[in-house]
């Protein structure tokens, strides 16, 4: 019977002193995760991914293509705005549209007027509705015929597609005439900025 004994008491000290080195293995680790907690990494603002790589799956369910008849912008509004970030967001805004559709049909240097693009929109079973991408007094946004519900989700595919699509280069200057401000933006090697001053 001091046999058994013996032998138990030998069994649990192998175990607690294999048990003690699996919970210092546990605590090297340079994570806290011993609770389940594992401590964030932090990430620069500089090291974030651009937008556009953050939605690089997403696909259109409609096709577009730019449209030159400035009269098909009568009876549009605004319907969306971008969810990029400000000011970079503006300009990756602008820069995409120029990779997807070219140069805007109209254009001028007054920030709350800067640029228009018309859009239309396709579906596969040949339904068609006219779109708007621009910058106005409220920045980049998407417009059409707001009083169309069939044209919601087709402006929502239009603004994703927008904001996943990389950023041509390019530079644009425009004031904001009521404050006097300039703004320099543009992008450069997929990489945005906006910068002003008075």
């Amino acid at each position: 019977m001091k046999f058994l004994i013996a032998l138990l008491v030998i069994v649990a000290g192998v175990s607690a002193g294999l048990y003690a080195q699996h919970l210092n293995k546990q605590s090297s680790v340079s994570n806290d995760s011993t609770l389940g907690y594992t401590e964030p990494q932090k990430v620069s603002h500089e090291e974030e991914a651009p937008f556009y790589l953050k939605n690089k799956n997403f696909t259109s369910l409609y096709t577009y293509k730019k449209l030159k008849n400035t009269d098909l912008l009568i009876g549009t509004s605004h319907m969306l705005s971008t969810s990029l970030p400000d000011d970079t967001g503006t300009a990756q805004f602008r820069g995409a549209l120029i990779t997807l559709f070219g140069a805007p049909i109209l254009q001028s240097q007054n920030a709350e007027q800067a640029y228009d693009y018309i859009i239309q929109a396709q579906d596969d079973n040949g339904h068609q509705w006219i779109l708007t991408a621009y910058e106005g007094p409220s920045g980049p946004a998407i417009g059409g015929d707001s009083t169309d519900r069939t044209i919601y989700p087709v402006a929502k595919d239009l603004l994703q597609k927008i904001e996943s699509t990389q950023p041509s280069s390019f530079e644009e200057k425009v004031y904001y005439e009521d404050f006097g401000n300039t703004i320099v933006y543009g992008c450069t090697q997929n990489k945005c900025y906006y910068s002003g001053h008075s």
